[in-house]
């Protein structure tokens, strides 16, 4: 009889490239080797398995193979098989055959020797082989288990994310991508943009709609460039269907983000606004022509809008002058004070829209709190924001993070 450590083990913690999408380490890798528990070899497994360490030193994987089912035949008690099943891990290792690792890691746990505090780095690469084996199922059982073990892992919520995926789960895919943003938001450690990357992309094929949104928020958190900021907006109107309010409600987000990008975005924009706010028409045109995004001498529709719009601009501004008899017109003279930059005014008449009703409360609270940010007046804007409900909660939120997250260059 003869002691042994299964010293083979410590393969596990330095498995090549992972199969996960963000590609992160391999897991295992960031712990410390696992402490090999103490076993009790029977002396015809004992014989067998020196035929297989002489035959793997001699490169023999035909040999090492057959000795190995020598090996699992004489095999009797869990520590043998325990042993077996760690020398299959260094034969299929050799033959470069994942699904033969996973099946020897997976033969290790049910012997129930494995030590407590060693089976998350287990189950990990359980998991990580048979995904690379394209096992999915068995990769899902497996790395589900191991983010049991070990839950502040966002790397393992990462790799599972993925198995889920491949399981037809999008749903707990993208949830798991949250869960490890939020954990990571948590320790000071924001998760990867790749990941954020394939998590909506992941919610997107799934057309998960308000998964998305509250994904993109924890990216443009993070990660607040302004290409981030449009490419977040564009996704959110995909998955969204907007009414012509809502939408241009977001159109005057992003334009405030600074995440108009080429002649499309502005001349939406232009498109939307040039009859019925021609004073804010001409200022998105001035601004396009300024970004190089617009040119009035190229484009004939640009060119046209641009002008129809600089002609209503003098008895646009003298109706501001009439009274509002009731909200919904209260809330189109205010709309048109903010349209020109005229925040004080705006910010005066939504209030009037309020009180005389009539109007979609959570739209005028939007747009007030709009006009108290362009104002300057930030944290008024944030706490009208947090009341808005409905369908414009969203773009609300979307604000509030543009006011704690800059957009940067």
């Amino acid at each position: 009889m003869k002691r042994i450590s299964a010293t083979t083990l410590a393969l596990v913690l330095a498995l090549g490239a992972t199969t996960a999408f963000v590609a992160p380490q391999p897991v295992a890798a960031k712990e410390k080797a696992p402490k090999a528990p103490k076993i009790t070899m029977s002396e015809a497994v004992r014989k067998s398995l020196a035929e297989v360490q002489a035959a793997l030193k001699a490169n023999d994987v035909a040999t090492a193979q057959a000795k190995l089912a020598e090996a699992k035949t004489a095999a009797k008690t869990e520590d043998d098989r325990y042993v077996v099943f760690s020398q299959q891990y260094d034969v299929a290792r050799l033959a470069k055959d994942s699904k033969g690792q996973a099946e020897a890691i997976d033969g290790m746990l049910q012997s129930g020797k494995v030590p407590p505090d060693s089976q998350a780095q287990f189950y990990t690469a359980l998991g990580q082989l048979s995904y690379q084996a394209n096992d999915f199922v068995k990769a899902e059982q497996a790395l589900d288990r191991a983010t049991q073990l070990a839950p502040d892992n966002k790397d393992l919520l990462a790799l599972l994310a993925e198995s889920k995926y491949k399981n037809r789960k999008p749903a707990e895919a993208v949830g798991l991508i949250q869960r490890a943003a939020d954990a990571g938001d948590a320790a000071g450690q924001p998760i990867p943009k790749e990941w954020y990357a394939r998590g909506m992309a992941m919610g997107m094929e799934a057309k998960l709609a308000d998964p998305v949104a509250k994904l993109s928020r924890s990216w443009l958190k993070n990660y607040p460039e302004k290409t981030n900021w449009r490419d977040a907006l564009v996704i959110y109107r995909d998955l969204h269907p907007l009414d012509a309010e809502a939408n241009l409600d977001l159109m005057r987000l992003q334009r405030a983000a600074g995440a108009l990008k080429g002649e499309r975005d502005y001349a939406e924009l232009v498109e939307a606004t040039y009859l019925k706010f021609p004073g804010e028409a001409k200022s998105v045109v001035d601004e396009g022509s300024t970004a190089g995004a617009l040119n009035t001498a190229k484009s004939q529709s640009i060119k046209e809008m641009a002008g129809i719009a600089s002609g209503k601009i003098a008895a646009d501004k003298a109706s501001l002058k009439k009274s509002a008899a009731n909200g919904r017109a209260a809330l189109g003279i205010a709309d048109a004070y903010a349209s020109y930059g005229d925040y004080a005014s705006a910010i005066e008449m939504y209030g009037k829209a309020e009180s005389l009703g009539g109007v979609d409360a959570n739209t005028v609270k939007l747009r007030k709190g709009t006009a108290l940010y362009k104002s300057g007046q930030k944290d008024a804007a944030k706490q009208l924001f947090a009341t808005i409900t409905g369908p414009r909660a969203d773009l609300a939120q979307y604000w509030v993070l543009l006011i704690d997250r800059p957009p940067a260059a």
